[in-house]
C-alpha cells in the first residue's frame, strides 16, 4: 500500500474557553517517510519548526556532493604540497656559518661585596703572604682594581687579575 497524501487535524485552546481547529494536508513524495511526514504537520500545527525530511535520492545526491567536494579539497592539498616541495627543493641550500665565538663574560671586582672581600683577602694570602703588614697598601689596590674583570664563570678568580694586584701591590 502505498500513502500519498496525510491530513492533520488539530484543536488548539484559547484563552476564551475557546478553541482552533487546525487541519493541514500534505501530498508525499514517493519515496517520502509517511511517519516523519505526519511528524513534521504536527510540529508545524504548533508553531514549531519543522524537520527536513529527505528522500532516498536527495540524501544520496548530498552525500555525493559532499564526496565530490572532499576529493576536491584533497587535490588542492596534494598540488599545494607538491608546490611547497618544488619551491623546497628550488631553494637553494645556505652553508652553516661557523659558530661565533662567545665572549665569556666575567664578574667585576666590587668592593662592596662580602664575597669578594673575602676572594680579594684569600687571594692576597697566596700571592703575598705578608700583605697584613701593609694595610693600607692592599685596601689601596683594592680600591684601584674596583669594577675590573674579577672572577670567571665557574667563580675562579682571574689570573689577569692576579697579575694586575702583584703589579699594584709592589709599586
Amino acid at each position: 500500500m502505498r500513502v500519498c497524501e496525510i491530513k492533520v487535524e488539530v484543536t488548539i485552546p484559547t484563552e476564551q474557553y475557546g478553541n482552533k481547529k487546525i487541519t493541514m494536508i500534505a501530498s508525499l513524495d514517493p519515496m517520502e517517510d509517511p511517519l516523519a511526514a505526519r511528524e513534521n504537520l504536527i510540529k508545524l500545527c504548533y508553531g514549531q519548526e519543522m524537520e527536513v525530511v529527505k528522500t532516498p535520492i536527495e540524501a544520496y545526491e548530498e552525500a555525493l556532493d559532499a564526496q565530490t567536494k572532499a576529493n576536491a579539497e584533497t587535490e588542492v592539498e596534494a598540488k599545494a604540497e607538491t608546490q611547497v616541495e618544488a619551491m623546497v627543493e628550488e631553494t637553494p641550500v645556505k652553508k652553516a656559518k661557523a659558530p661565533r665565538k662567545v665572549k665569556v663574560k666575567y664578574t667585576a671586582y666590587d668592593r662592596s661585596s662580602e664575597l669578594h672581600k673575602k676572594l680579594f683577602s684569600s687571594t692576597l694570602d697566596v700571592l703575598l703572604p705578608d700583605w697584613k703588614k701593609d694595610a693600607i697598601k692592599a685596601k689601596t689596590a683594592s680600591m684601584f682594581l674596583e669594577k675590573s674583570d674579577f672572577l670567571n664563570e665557574d667563580g675562579v678568580v682571574l689570573d689577569s687579575f692576579k697579575d694586575a694586584l702583584l703589579k699594584v701591590m709592589s709599586v
